[in-house]
């Protein structure tokens, strides 16, 4: 059996918020954007010149206008990576005070050589929480553009699409709806897709005038879905598939014409009173130096009487037109009493797929697990802020 190795890669213990579209790999070097609990601060975490670096790009609480204390992002942040090697990050966040609640919509970049943020949008809302889910990506002149889906209605009933030209610009995507998990694909052509899972898998493209729609599949089981698009241009979405009793974990792909069929990754069933099944849509995905496709997912089992649960990540890897065979992540040899929370992401290093999550059991250290040797970790209090 391939052993397992992991690592902290930031210490204290605390809670780092991850997500599937907070995290690219591009070349073989990943690229991930965190919110760290304990501050309430954005980091980008990276691995280059052979080791992590952790900054601190954004102060959540330095743009409040209510309250900063009540000042926090949400936890549907992205990330995408631009021909010149900068970042692009987008993300959103509420506060409130009394009656009045705010949220807001931004973006983050190192264009310029230093960490700059600026607002898109913000909105009055009457929920504490009016986040919403994001998903940033670049056009060929390497040029911003966001898609929004708010989790009140309060903003909008639809998805947003907002480009950058001067100032920010948005157009509703006619035929989605709001609180839903979100992709962004700009074709070499500069023409915007939208990708959106939530009752269904729908996608929507831009024809200079409008948006077209397309209903991929009705059969999904949880809003969130993992998205990445190859150096070639392919679009890969794995989500899972609600075929009660079993809920496959399926794949489909996007060349430029249409949606391929489907092709599963893993099946969860039911037997003998137990019921396993995958978690509510925590699948991450990621395209190595090697222009492969890793997936990674986690799933709750559920046992009989006294109902005990328990999670369990695994991750496989597509390549030549077939998946690999579903591997478990890790093994408790590696920490004791500890468990991979649901927050999480992969990413590759070179060829090498390493899932990057917030650990529970033994404390809530941020960590890596691979194949490959261990990559070493900084501390939180070493981090650049800017």
């Amino acid at each position: 059996m391939t052993e397992w190795y992991g690592s902290d890669i930031v210490e204290p213990y605390n809670f780092w918020w991850i997500t599937g579209n907070g995290a690219t790999t591009v070349n073989g070097v990943p690229h991930l954007v965190l919110n760290y609990d304990d501050d309430g601060c954005m980091y980008y975490l990276t691995y280059q010149g052979g080791a992590w670096s952790l900054t601190m790009i954004d102060d959540v609480a330095s743009h409040s206008l209510l309250d900063p204390h009540t000042a926090q992002a949400g936890y549907d942040f992205s990330i995408t990576i631009d021909s010149n090697g900068k970042v692009h990050i987008a993300y959103s966040a509420t506060e409130y005070t009394g009656g009045n609640r705010r949220a807001w919509l931004r973006y983050v970049t190192n264009v310029t050589g230093s960490w700059v943020s600026e607002e898109v949008a913000h909105w009055t809302v009457s929920v504490t929480y009016g986040t919403g889910s994001t998903s940033i990506a670049v056009d060929s002149g390497n040029n911003p553009h966001i898609a929004y889906s708010p989790h009140t209605n309060d903003i909008t009933s639809t998805a947003l699409y907002y480009s950058k030209s001067g100032s920010w610009s948005s157009i509703a995507v006619t035929g989605s709806t709001y609180k839903n998990w979100l992709g962004l694909h700009i074709d070499a052509n500069d023409i915007p897709y939208v990708l959106e899972g939530n009752a269904a898998l729908k996608w929507f493209a831009w024809n200079g005038s409008g948006w077209s729609s397309t209903t991929i599949t009705t059969s999904i089981s949880s809003a969130k879905c993992g998205f990445a698009i190859t150096p070639a241009g392919v679009v890969h979405v794995v989500y899972a598939e609600d075929s009660n009793p079993t809920y496959n974990l399926v794949h489909r792909t996007w060349s430029g014409s249409s949606w391929s069929g489907t092709t599963t990754v893993q099946v969860f069933g039911e037997a003998l009173g137990e019921a396993n099944r995958i978690d509510q849509g925590n699948v991450s995905l990621t395209v190595d130096a090697s222009s492969r496709v890793i997936a990674s997912w986690d799933a709750y089992y559920y046992t009989t009487p006294p109902w005990e649960d328990f999670q369990i990540a695994y991750w496989a890897v597509y390549n030549n037109d077939a998946w690999s065979i579903p591997e478990q992540i890790g093994n408790a040899s590696i920490w004791p009493g500890s468990e991979i929370y649901e927050e999480f992401a992969v990413v590759a290093i070179g060829s090498e797929p390493y899932l990057i999550f917030e650990e529970q059991g033994t404390g809530y250290a941020l960590r890596e697990i691979s194949h490959a040797a261990p990559k070493g970790y900084v501390y939180v209090y070493n981090v650049q802020e800017v």
